[in-house]
């Protein structure tokens, strides 16, 4: 099948489904890559580590602290992952760690202390998959004082899964959801791009032009997992 219509059939494919415009531009680059062959990886030849960060004791010592900055915050939970890897088929976040609490019940505990310690309504937010949300939403219902659920959830795009072979979209009538998988957290940005960012800002009481956004720099940094473990995550600087 020529490129030209293999990038036809996904987008046709996406857009009736629903997924926004800029998930599907993400898509479409991705997919060019993968036809070029390219591998996605940065050899170690072109990056070093990045020595020269301050430690959060001397960013605390150079800043004066100001609650009230608290009320244009938003804190952003990726939680779009299964943990299939970990034996698991719902949210890594709902894996019990103590006392029949999980991960998410201390990031939720976590978010309450601070409104009540500080006075601020420090907004939470959930990036969820199509595969995370239902059991998501459901847990938080026992912390009604956290808020809306729907003002908490953002929902990740879905992408189509791609044939081997062809590289054209993967087709299996017997169960068509099988031919669609979550993007990975990078979607947030796609997400972002889609409108949430303005939801984000209006509840917020701020205008969309003055949030600000926290990105990494394809030029000046990345996020790279240390060998041995694939979740770590250390920052890098470029040649």
């Amino acid at each position: 099948m020529m490129r030209g219509m293999v990038n036809s059939a996904f987008r046709k494919k996406m857009e009736a489904a629903g997924v926004s415009e800029p998930a599907i531009r993400a898509f479409e680059r991705s997919h060019a890559l993968l036809a070029e062959n390219e591998s996605g990886l940065i050899p170690e030849a072109t990056i070093q580590p990045a020595r020269d960060l301050p430690t959060l004791a001397e960013i605390a010592a150079s800043i004066t602290p100001d609650p009230a900055l608290l009320r244009e915050t938003a804190v952003l939970n990726l939680n779009g992952g299964l943990g299939t890897g970990m034996g698991l088929e719902r949210a890594k976040s709902l894996l019990p760690i103590h006392d029949g609490l999980t991960f998410l019940d201390l990031t939720v505990r976590q978010i309450l202390h601070c409104r009540r310690t500080t006075g601020a309504d420090l907004r939470f937010l959930l990036l969820n998959s199509y595969s995370t949300s239902r059991d998501t939403r459901a847990a938080l219902a026992k912390y009604p004082e956290l808020g809306d659920v729907d003002a908490i959830e953002l929902l990740q795009n879905k992408v189509p899964k791609i044939d081997a072979a062809t590289l054209a979209p993967a087709v299996w009538p017997k169960d068509p959801s099988l031919e669609w998988c979550p993007p990975g957290h990078g979607d947030l940005y796609a997400v972002l791009a889609a409108g949430a960012r303005s939801s984000v800002c209006s509840e917020r009481g701020c205008a969309t032009s003055s949030c600000r956004i926290p990105t990494i720099s394809a030029r000046r940094s990345i996020w790279r997992c240390s060998p041995g473990s694939r979740k770590a995550a250390h920052p890098l600087r470029w040649r």
